[in-house]
């Protein structure tokens, strides 16, 4: 082999075994979901751009009384939420995985609709 293929050779091959290397030490976060928990009755559902708390003030399946907190518990809105579903019969914090500003979602595809005006 002529000096230049094996220059090139033994490039790719140092390339190949850094790139093992790093790959091997470095770790990747693989979980999609948020890291949520639960201080003081409030649940935090944090992401990498931003967080939500909820408290749920009472709860007359399947009506909630909810508050939902935004970044450090500033208060973003609060009041009626009425359950979109057939799977549960009662939500608890540990069903929620997120809000829009108009559903709350649970964690088996249903969700619980902001009742601005009237709960239908």
């Amino acid at each position: 082999m002529s000096i230049v293929k094996k220059i090139i050779v033994y490039s790719f091959a140092f390339i190949g075994c850094i790139s093992l290397l790093f790959l091997s030490i470095a770790k990747f976060d693989n979980d999609d979901s948020f890291k949520k928990e639960i201080v003081s009755g409030i649940l935090w559902i944090n992401a990498p751009d931003d967080s939500n708390g909820f408290k749920i003030l009472s709860s007359k399946h399947p009506l909630y009384n909810i508050v939902v907190f935004h970044r450090d518990k500033e208060f973003w809105v609060g009041g009626s939420f009425l359950y979109k579903g057939n799977k549960l019969h009662d939500v608890h914090l540990s069903n929620i995985t997120g809000f829009d500003g108009q559903y709350i979602y649970l964690n088996n595809d249903e969700y619980l609709k902001y009742c601005d005006v009237k709960c239908n």
